[in-house]
């Protein structure tokens, strides 16, 4: 097993988590990149529906109430392919997970507390943020 890591160097504590993140039709492969903040207050991924029409046509799976810190939403489930970039240039990839598409939602992306499951997390009181995947 390899032990890969993303370091998120952050100007103040305060700022936000912004991951390059890669977002995919999970059978086509097309796609587009974007800053998605990271977020385990919110309770699922989360992306802007804006995001997804680079991708093509995602059928929605079913709809689902999305909870977070200020408040909670209603959005539809759909599969997509999550890649993300490494601190050596390798890449991690999340196949056919379950994200949400929420109309209203004040970004392009947000990882939420789903992405627990891939990823051990670190946070220094410098700034710096540090995501660790074994795989």
């Amino acid at each position: 097993m390899t032990l890969k890591t993303i370091t998120i160097d952050r100007f103040s504590p305060k700022d936000e988590i912004l991951i390059p993140t890669y977002f995919f039709h999970p059978e086509t492969m097309v796609g587009g990149v974007t800053q998605a903040q990271f977020d385990t207050g919110n309770d699922h991924t989360c992306v802007h529906a804006k995001l997804l029409k680079l991708t093509g046509e995602l059928r929605p799976i079913r709809q689902i109430d999305v909870n977070g810190v200020t408040g909670g939403a209603v959005g539809r489930v759909v599969e997509a392919t999550i890649g993300l970039e490494t601190d050596c240039g390798g890449k991690i990839t999340i196949s056919s997970h379950q994200i949400v598409v929420v109309d209203g939602i004040s970004c392009d992306a947000l990882l939420g507390r789903d992405m627990l499951q891939y990823f051990d997390v670190e946070i220094f009181r410098s700034g710096k943020v540090r995501l660790s995947h074994l795989s």
